[in-house]
């Protein structure tokens, strides 16, 4: 069985928070930036109930996908969301990979 991502997310103006699963990491944030861009509140991206990033990493992370966004316009979301995490886990302690 493959590890599976989970995010938190709350829509604006509402109260519950909904969770969504996907089948990486990089598809993870990915789903949590487009969200974030749209105004919802992102929890965290947890795996088999361990938090692998923090909220406030997720803060970090979204700041840098905005900033490769601007710089290459042409490259896709889930692509930024790959290099966002290849340099979190160069030498940081944002992301927590079991």
């Amino acid at each position: 069985m493959s590890t599976r991502y989970t995010t938190s997310h709350r829509a604006p103006f509402t109260s519950h928070w909904s969770k969504s699963s996907h089948d990486s990491l990089a598809h993870a944030l990915d789903n949590a930036w487009r969200k974030y861009k749209r105004d919802y509140s992102i929890g965290e991206i947890t795996s088999e109930r361990k938090v692998i990033v923090s909220s406030e990493a997720l803060a970090q992370a979204f700041t840098e996908m905005d900033n490769l966004a601007r710089e290459q316009p042409t490259r896709r979301p889930y692509e930024l969301a790959e290099q966002v995490i290849r340099e979190m886990g160069q030498g940081t302690e944002m992301v927590e990979v079991s």
